[in-house]
């Protein structure tokens, strides 16, 4: 604290909730004495320390003494006490240089924060409170030794204060200005050197060895050491026992079909040739590997097919119904797999017609080329090459299928009819026809039975009533665009018409 320092609570350490003894503070307060406050009453020393010099301050709490508080300025017990209130602190985050309520703020430096979960005892105090802690415990739960930073210089980036002890982790600096005299990173009380002696680590060194350590190589076995600076300030000392090994060499001789993949670098080649690569061997020190590398010849062969139906491939002497990339693996005359890729294209035609009335054919198959035949003669039938045949007269027909590279021809289909006449039943007209949606049917008289709307494929797709009427109006809107037939069916016979929605 400084010299003459002004008067009101300078809180050290707090932590805890504000309710009656829930506050665990460790402050200076009456007379410039260290005092422990917990919220609603306290326990204060009678030394004063505003002189401006550092002092070690250190409150213990022991539940089983009859003191429960004992203060300790420089070693030397200051005052032992219980406070009226009973004592219940909650564990919460520790506050160094605060109150809990952010008020009562610590005037002057604060170096070497230690919070332990043991009764210190005043001969432990004594033992340590002129060195920092170099051999950390389960017991030092909070160890700020406060080293960071460069006493009175730009530490702007330097937010974070280091916490050795067993909870771990770091402490944040809060509204530091962290440049300049004040507010800043200061230098601190000047303690005694500690070491900290590790055991020997036995070491292999491969020729030479360069200890991270101190930076020295050695080329010569021996007991070395080193001091270096532990994370929590105090040096260590730690040792090598350094011997050494010899570096090795080995071949390896592999004949591959096609590319190769080394284990030893994980690279793969293509060629043949020698490689090299040096890897560490069993005693840690380097093991030149040479690849004498021999590549196989591996054939490669495409094979191409259009296919009109299911092919079998002589390859694997597998059936195939369904485009696509197949292959098939056989040995060449290095002993290597000869790989054959088939880029199959099967294009299955659908051969079944469909046979709306007795006079009309349609073929299912699309997208194709069309020619009907005579069965009995096995003759193209002049100008029928629509995928829609209608039938002059009665007969067997059938129709040739055909695109760029395949061609089959259906079965059969028996027309009881020839195509309709117009005085089949009577005398109808429709129109207009073409009709985008809606058209009008008429006959020369009334009639009764059913009209049928039916698509390319021969498929029903609306059926309407008729009773006694000469003119029908239907629509077609909901239907796509193209070739519809009208079937008209009533008890003299039927009749079958197209049109054409666009």
């Amino acid at each position: 604290p400084p010299a003459n320092g002004g008067t009101g609570q300078k809180v050290i350490v707090d932590w805890g909730g504000s309710a009656n003894g829930q506050r665990f503070t460790f402050n200076l307060l009456w007379s410039n004495a260290i005092r422990l406050e917990v919220a609603g009453n306290g326990v204060s020393g009678t030394i004063p320390v505003n002189d401006g010099l550092w002092h070690h301050v250190a409150c213990v709490y022991n539940p089983a003494a009859t003191n429960t508080i004992s203060l300790y300025v420089d070693g030397v017990l200051d005052i032992a006490g219980t406070p009226t209130v009973a004592i219940n602190t909650s564990a919460t985050n520790i506050l160094i240089g605060r109150r809990i309520d952010n008020t009562s703020f610590f005037e002057g430096d604060i170096d070497e924060v230690r919070v332990w979960n043991v009764v210190r005892t005043q001969t432990e105090l004594q033992a340590n409170m002129n060195n920092e802690i170099c051999n950390l415990s389960s017991s030092l739960i909070l160890y700020c030794p406060l080293n960071q930073g460069t006493a009175g210089g730009t530490n702007t980036g330097l937010t974070a204060v280091s916490n050795y002890g067993a909870t771990g982790g770091s402490c944040t600096l809060n509204a530091a200005a962290l440049t300049g005299a004040a507010s800043n990173w200061v230098s601190g009380y000047t303690y005694g050197p500690g070491f900290i002696v590790g055991a020997t680590t036995p070491t292999l060194g491969c020729g030479f060895y360069t200890w991270s350590a101190n930076g020295q190589t050695y080329t010569s076995p021996g007991i070395y050491s080193a001091s270096i600076p532990s994370t929590a300030g105090c040096d260590s000392v730690v040792s090598i026992n350094l011997t050494f090994s010899s570096n090795s060499a080995s071949t390896q001789f592999v004949s591959q079909c096609g590319p190769y993949t080394w284990p030893v670098n994980g690279q793969t080649y293509t060629t043949s040739g020698a490689q090299s690569a040096v890897i560490p061997n069993a005693a840690g020190c380097d093991s030149s590997i040479t690849l004498n590398l021999t590549i196989l010849p591996v054939d490669s062969i495409v094979q191409t097919v259009n296919s009109c139906g299911p092919f079998l491939w002589s390859a694997d002497s597998i059936e195939y119904a369904t485009s696509g990339t197949y292959t098939a693996s056989l040995t060449n005359a290095a002993g290597c797999d000869s790989i054959l890729t088939l880029n199959l294209t099967v294009s299955p035609f659908n051969l079944t017609v469909a046979n709306p009335d007795d006079s009309t054919l349609i073929s299912n198959q699309t997208g194709a080329t069309y020619q009907w035949i005579n069965c009995a003669t096995l003759a193209p039938i002049a100008g029928a090459t629509n995928q829609t045949f209608v039938a002059s007269t009665a007969g067997n027909y059938a129709v040739v299928i055909s695109t760029s590279s395949c061609s089959d021809t259906s079965d059969c289909t028996l027309l009881a009819e020839a195509a309709i006449t117009e005085n089949a039943i009577s005398e109808f007209s429709l129109y207009p026809n073409p009709s985008e949606g809606t058209f009008v049917l008429t006959s020369s008289f009334p009639v009764s039975g059913t009209v049928s709307i039916i698509d390319a494929q021969g498929k029903t797709l609306q059926v309407t009533s008729v009773d006694q009427s000469s003119k029908l109006e239907l629509n077609i809107e909901k239907l796509n665009n193209g070739l519809y037939f009208v079937q008209i069916q009533a008890e003299s016979g039927s009749e079958t018409l197209r049109i054409l929605k666009k």
